[in-house]
């Protein structure tokens, strides 16, 4: 069994969680909380030297193992093997954890060819048969290293992130105008390698990998993009945030029926959230707007953040701290491609979680769902 490279472990507003980073967030892989058994019983896998190399069975009575040192009143160790079975199970389940596929085998590798000192860091596996007889006992010193890495921090039809030593190296499978874009770790250059025509699909193209620059650059300055429509109301942009199709667009179309003198419209997409120095949040005008064709220039002072859920009844309920982190945390779409950048999100959404309230909108498509909406906003002030 081996731990997945797409969930590090952290905390959201001080609980244990296992997030997804990276690759795991385009799996769409679930955020897991942690209670204290099971952050003992991680922290204790993931503290095994010889982790990989266990078997599912090996892991269990390990973890039982380990459990009854630390715990007291606990069932029969067959009974308590089971557990971890399950607990293993649902590891597996989520993908936290993987089966090893592949077998343990010694780190590096060295081999004499001529005068040649060759070292093979890493997956002495994929070495042909041809290789053996050249093979000698190591540790020597090398003339040549050679070393396997998987810098592919992201894998999408339409883009891959490559860690580089400069930065980081985007590659657009689908594009035919831009083949890719070299950018700076510190985010201050970035260099685009165009292709093809210089035409409206350049454009296109161009505009959308702005913004994905323009994301990783803002992260930097505390500022974080969310997937969600906007309105401006008694001085305030009010956010609603939902997955596509959920019915944002829908939701805002109400309020700008049935309070058309008193709304204004934003963004009809995307917002862009600014942490200021007081702790005070604002939203920024951008120019990405999904295909709403709604948005402008400007900043407004955030009055608070709306996550919409299609429901039968209308129903509206304030998020505590911890679950509008967690809501914040998987509407964002500023960078998570390596754990560094997953951490700086977490820390701003717990700061925007502090500053302004936010609630869950179980809503119907009709003019209720606004007006309740509304109300609520209204006893804020």
């Amino acid at each position: 069994m081996k731990r997945s490279a797409d969930y590090i472990l952290t905390e959201l507003a001080g609980s244990p969680y296992l997030c997804p980073v990276g690759q795991g967030v385009v799996k769409r892989r679930r955020h897991l909380a942690l209670n204290r058994t099971s952050l003992f019983l991680w922290k204790s896998l993931a503290g095994n030297e010889d982790f990989s190399s266990l078997t599912k069975d090996e892991a269990a009575r390990f973890l039982a193992d380990s459990l009854q040192k630390n715990e007291h009143d606990l069932p029969p160790v067959e009974e308590l093997v089971q557990d971890m079975h399950s607990f293993l199970d649902t590891m597996l389940r989520f993908g936290v954890l993987e089966e090893e596929t592949v077998p343990v085998l010694p780190p590096s590798s060295w081999f004499r060819i001529g005068r040649v000192i060759l070292k093979v860091e890493g997956k002495p596996y994929l070495l042909t048969g041809e290789m053996e007889p050249f093979r000698i006992n190591g540790p020597a010193v090398p003339d040549l290293i050679v070393s396997f890495e998987d810098p592919l921090l992201i894998r999408d039809p339409e883009l891959q992130i490559v860690r580089i030593d400069e930065g980081f190296l985007f590659q657009f499978p689908d594009s035919v105008r831009i083949e890719s874009i070299r950018m700076s770790a510190d985010g201050k250059q970035a260099f685009v390698r165009l292709c093809g025509f210089e035409d409206t699909l350049m454009q296109d193209d161009l505009f959308h990998a702005l913004r994905l620059l323009v994301s990783y650059t803002a992260q930097k300055k505390k500022e974080l993009f969310l997937h969600s429509a906007s309105l401006l109301y008694k001085g305030k942009a009010w956010l609603f945030s939902a997955p596509s199709g959920t019915g944002k667009s829908t939701h805002t179309a109400l309020w700008k029926k049935l309070f058309s003198n008193e709304v204004e419209d934003i963004n009809g997409d995307l917002n862009l959230l600014s942490l200021n120095e007081n702790s005070s949040v604002s939203v920024e005008g951008i120019p990405w707007n999904g295909t709403s064709g709604i948005y402008r220039n400007g900043e407004f002072p955030l009055g608070g953040i709306v996550f919409l859920h299609q429901a039968a009844e209308n129903h509206v309920g304030k998020l505590s701290s911890k679950e509008g982190c967690l809501a914040l945390l998987q509407r964002i779409i500023s960078p998570f491609w390596t754990k560094p950048l997953l951490e700086k999100n977490i820390a701003l959404v717990e700061k925007i979680a502090d500053a302004v309230p936010m609630f869950s909108l179980s809503c119907t498509k009709d003019d209720e769902a606004a007006i309740l909406m509304r109300k609520k906003i209204d006893e804020l002030t």
